[in-house]
């Protein structure tokens, strides 16, 4: 697998979606080559398995697809002799790449290697990329070897399998699915210790939401042919390999002894290799480390006597995860049942270990009703786009505060905000622009202290509600994040925030119970919204003077003067900065010069109608209005289907009620959190 000699290098990779890579090597062999494999997160790389070239070669063909490209994560997907050797030698190109590897690869090679290293014990383990990229890693035991992983990109739904789903090297690459089954079968009965190692794996990548599989020698296959390929080898029975009974699953002759270490690798899978090894130390079979295999002459009583000596150290729990198995080999092999399935005393304490077996399974359940029930209220009070608390959960938490007034209680809601987002929307595209959100929330949950909460308020504002310490603690905690903030490598270029606070003491004793909430908040949003609009970096209390928070930018335009200075009065006097535009043309200027948070448009202005507006807006870099809202004196049946075709939020017939056109931004504010 690992050649630290070899001059391999690879052809150019091939994107697999989301920042996922193949690349095979330039060496070929029957068509087929071995592949170098990596998740690309910006210029971090994971380097997903080892592949047989100098480290050198690796690291240039990732670099001719992400320029400047660092690595930062090496996954290990299986034990090689010669890993700690090509490790050492990855840390002189990647000094500060963190290794990624099964516990037991872990244990042997972390105190030979100078590479920080992280343990994979189980399929719930992850690891995630400097960003917040997350990896998951699936234990795949004896497939085909005891400490096998397969890597699991969340972001791109890629799975690296390494040695799943794939055929021997020594075969050209199959021209269809229907000829890569067979062989796939037949690499798998040839290397794999039995269907009872290979099917638990099979069952849990069908858990996945696999979109992409790439294997270890670059083989690929889609979610379909993934599917087909997870029905056949499941129903593909066999229950020996070469490392164990040496012969195609056809053939009816055995060895007591390879059926012995069939079952011990079942049981290790279980217990862990340690566990078997241990349970042998006394008695007079000894098990060999790694293989299993069995010393001694090959008979009969080899087999029963594994079993006793299991039961006598195990009792009946180990006996029973091995029962299935034993029953197959006796169907297939016509070997003997072990006797001590048939004592009466294993039957009674196989009867209680049932009995326990059956209340583990109920309070199993009662946990996964637990974890759902959970999972449900984490979607009803999280933010969908950060993880953090959302807004209804926001205003039943201040709402309790008022529960608490007689106590010494100075709670402190610190309002954050990116400044200038539109200006990211607009440089490089939306998506940048929620990604900075989102790794601002992140960046929030790191930095608070372990009994503070953060909500995503909307928009790019974030609140951090500080119960202890009052205002000097919330003022060390923006300068925490302003830091932060600054010195992040998640951020696409350097952000800075704007803050303000406000605090349960400014708020009488009079407020009614159920306004509490609503009067907070509104100070907060009104606060932010000041320090967003006399950013960057600015910082808003209650000795600020407010004299004019704009609650929104509106761009309305219409060719009637009339309708237009009215209309544009209105909405000043309700306190939005305004800017109004005669025609199609000067609103789309306007627009691109400076961004609004709603549009309002006459259907037929000229130059540009209102219909060819929307579409313009929308169509160049970063994001559009809030609403964009279409005037017209014929707010007919095909207005409205046509305004419904071009994603326009709301159609009002002219002569409109100011109220209505109000009331929809109102809505808009309050659900999505300020503007700004």
């Amino acid at each position: 697998m690992y050649n630290l000699s070899s001059p391999s290098r690879f052809l150019t990779p091939v994107p697999l979606g989301g920042g996922a890579y193949v690349a095979l090597s330039e060496s070929r062999r029957a068509g087929r080559g071995f592949s170098l494999s990596f998740i690309a997160d910006g210029t971090d790389v994971a380097l997903v398995g080892i592949p047989a070239a100098e480290p050198e070669a690796v690291l240039t063909a990732i670099r001719t697809a992400i320029p400047g490209a660092i690595l930062t994560r090496i996954a290990i997907l299986e034990w090689d002799d010669r890993l700690i050797d090509i490790l050492n030698a990855y840390a002189d190109v990647a000094p500060g790449a963190t290794v990624v590897a099964d516990h037991r690869v872990a244990v042997a090679v972390f105190a030979d290697i100078p590479q920080r290293i992280f343990a994979i014990a189980s399929e719930n383990d992850t690891v995630a990329m400097p960003s917040g990229r997350v990896i998951g890693f699936l234990p795949s035991p004896f497939v085909f070897s005891p400490s096998a992983l397969m890597a699991y990109d969340l972001a791109s739904h890629t799975l690296f399998t390494n040695r799943l789903f794939e055929i021997a090297w020594d075969q050209p690459v199959p021209a269809s699915l229907e000829e890569a089954i067979p062989a796939m079968v037949e690499y798998h009965r040839m290397y794999a210790p039995s269907s009872e190692f290979l099917r638990p794996v099979l069952t849990a990548v069908d858990k996945l939401d696999v979109a992409v599989a790439v294997t270890r020698t670059g083989m690929v296959f889609r979610h379909d042919e993934i599917r087909r390929l997870i029905a056949r080898l499941s129903a593909t029975e066999f229950f020996h390999a070469h490392r164990a009974a040496g012969k195609p699953s056809d053939v009816r002759s055995f060895s007591h002894k390879a059926l012995a270490t069939q079952v011990l690798f079942k049981l290790a899978s279980v217990y862990g290799d340690a566990a078997v090894l241990e349970t042998f130390d006394d008695s007079d079979i000894r098990p060999a480390q790694q293989t299993f295999e069995v010393a001694g002459e090959d008979d009969y009583r080899i087999w029963q006597r594994l079993f006793d000596v299991v039961y006598a150290k195990r009792g009946p729990a180990w006996l029973g995860v091995a029962e299935p198995l034993v029953d197959k080999l006796v169907t297939m092999y016509g070997v003997t049942r072990p006797s001590v399935y048939g004592s009466v005393v294993l039957a009674a304490e196989r009867k209680a270990t049932q009995v326990d077996q059956e209340k583990k399974e109920l309070e199993d359940r009662v946990k996964q009703l637990e974890a759902r029930l959970s999972e449900t209220l984490d979607r009803l009070t999280r933010d969908p786009l950060s993880g953090t608390y959302n807004e209804l959960f926001l205003r039943q938490y201040v709402a309790g505060f008022s529960e608490r007034r007689e106590e010494e209680f100075d709670p402190v809601l610190l309002y954050v905000g990116l400044d200038d987002v539109a200006r990211l929307n607009r440089r490089y595209s939306k998506d940048a622009g929620d990604e900075a959100i989102k790794n601002l929330g992140y960046l929030l949950d790191r930095i608070r202290r372990p009994d503070d909460l953060v909500f995503r308020r909307g928009g790019p504002v974030y609140v951090v509600a500080i119960e202890r310490g009052g205002l000097p603690a919330a003022q060390e905690t923006l300068r925490r994040i302003r830091e932060g903030t600054r010195d992040a490598e998640a951020f696409i270029e350097p952000l800075t925030v704007s803050a303000a606070v406000v605090r349960l003491a400014e708020t009488s004793r009079d407020v009614i119970l159920d306004r509490l909430a609503e009067k907070l908040l509104s100070i907060g949003d009104m606060r932010i919204r000041f320090a967003l609009d006399g950013g960057p970096s600015a910082y808003v209390d209650e000795n600020v003077r407010i004299e004019s928070a704009k609650t929104a930018r509106v761009l309305v335009v219409d060719d009637d003067p009339t309708a237009l200075s009215l209309l544009a009065g209105l909405l000043k006097a309700d306190n939005y900065e305004v800017v109004a535009a005669a025609d199609g043309a000067a609103g789309l200027s306007a627009w691109k010069a400076k961004g609004f948070d709603f549009v309002v448009c006459e259907r037929n202005v000229p130059k540009l109608d209102g219909f060819s507006l929307r579409q313009e807006v929308y169509a160049g870099p970063g994001s559009g209005p809030r609403l964009f809202v279409l005037l017209t004196y014929s707010k007919t049946r095909e207005t409205v289907i046509r305004a419904n075709l071009s994603e326009i939020d709301f159609v009002l017939e002219k002569p409109i009620a100011y109220e209505e056109l109000a009331g929809l931004f109102r809505r808009n504010i309050r659900k999505a959190g300020p503007c700004r």
